[in-house]
């Protein structure tokens, strides 16, 4: 599916590309390359294990096709799912694979009426984990960082429509989302992998009431994103995203439940994260995961992390110091210990 996917964003980028450029061959559209290395050296000391990761490196290309239509392609590496549920990530587990390939329409009526209606189609990521990244700038450090509570996928394939409303107070994301995002099959452990190519409608709505207001209080926002999945076997989901930022200061507080036919599969989970500027670019992070599993397999219950986050040249240069442990409260104990420094070079 991923060598079909990958296959069929290239061609139609290429085709696309080579009809513009004979359009206008003394001024070709611009395209903008923007590599990603993003090192990762960890150290468990539940497991006495230590590991280098380069999950989610590869190299981003957005090819501007004219100023409503641009193809943004982005192969990279990824961790697989047998490592999935380890304490250590081992770099002969990673695969090439199509991190991101779509196609970002700006507005699909500007020619009929221009009403404002942005379009995506491919696999990209989806708009509820941007959310989340804008309120959690420390995201960066694991894919995503509460991947094994919150199941909410990084990326998808399908295509969804985007307008905003009131003003730009509110933004609303509908689509339709095939299931076979590299996240559903590359993040999920066997007992909890009921969503892999399973087609869902995707809803993702956020709220700014005060963005006309003061700095103090127009980054508030409630963020609502509701996965509906078209089979009755898997598990649908909601969460509510309350993010708040403001000079020096971020955080956000994060529900998710799932509903299925086969309740013993259902979760609840909540998170909180926060991020504050301590001295110059330097932030102190801190983050905790919870989450209620219903089934009997084991799961972890609780997360926690605490670091320093730091970034240099704009955001291209990036680096975090963190502690975070994996703690089930059945047994009583920590089951990962794990100090990690994480980078970014984006340029």
């Amino acid at each position: 599916m991923f060598k079909y996917t990958t296959s069929l964003v290239f061609t139609t980028l290429l085709t696309l590309s080579s009809v513009a450029f004979a359009q206008d061959v003394k001024e070709p559209d611009p395209i903008k390359v923007n590599v990603l290395l993003r090192p990762k050296m960890i150290t468990d000391f539940a497991s006495k294990q230590n590991s280098m990761d380069f999950d989610l490196s590869g190299i981003r290309v957005e090819r501007v096709i004219n100023d409503n239509i641009s193809g943004i392609i982005y192969p990279g590496f990824a961790r697989s799912s047998a490592n999935v549920n380890s304490s250590s990530i081992n770099n002969d587990m990673l695969t090439f694979v199509l991190i991101e390939g779509y196609f970002n329409f700006k507005d699909v009526t500007k020619n009929y009426g221009d009403a404002g209606l942005g379009m995506k189609v491919g696999q990209f990521t989806v708009p509820f984990y941007n959310v989340e990244q804008s309120y959690q700038p420390f995201r960066f450090i694991y894919k995503p960082l509460d991947y094994k509570m919150m199941p909410t996928n990084f990326a998808d394939l399908g295509v969804m429509l985007h307008r905003p409303i009131a003003d730009n107070m509110v933004d609303i994301w509908l689509g339709y989302v095939t299931g076979a995002g590299i996240w559903n099959s590359e993040l999920r452990s066997d007992d909890l992998n009921d969503n892999v190519n399973a087609g869902c409608l995707l809803l993702t709505t956020s709220f700014f009431p005060f963005k006309k207001g003061s700095d103090a209080i127009k980054d508030l926002s409630l963020t609502f994103n509701l996965k509906a999945v078209a089979r009755t076997s898997a598990r649908s989901s909601y969460n509510f995203l309350l993010g708040y930022k403001y000079s020096s200061l971020a955080t956000s507080v994060e529900y998710l439940n799932t509903y299925s036919t086969n309740r013993s599969k259902d979760l609840t989970a909540t998170s909180f994260g926060i991020s504050y500027d301590v001295y110059g670019p330097f932030q102190a992070i801190g983050r905790w995961d919870y989450s209620d599993n219903n089934s009997a397999a084991v799961h972890l219950d609780h997360l926690f992390l605490i670091g320093v986050n730091t970034k240099w040249q704009k955001g291209a240069i990036q680096a975090s110091l963190t502690y975070d442990q994996d703690y089930d409260p059945a047994a009583k104990k920590a089951i990962a210990k794990r100090l990690m420094l994480a980078t970014q070079f984006y340029y």
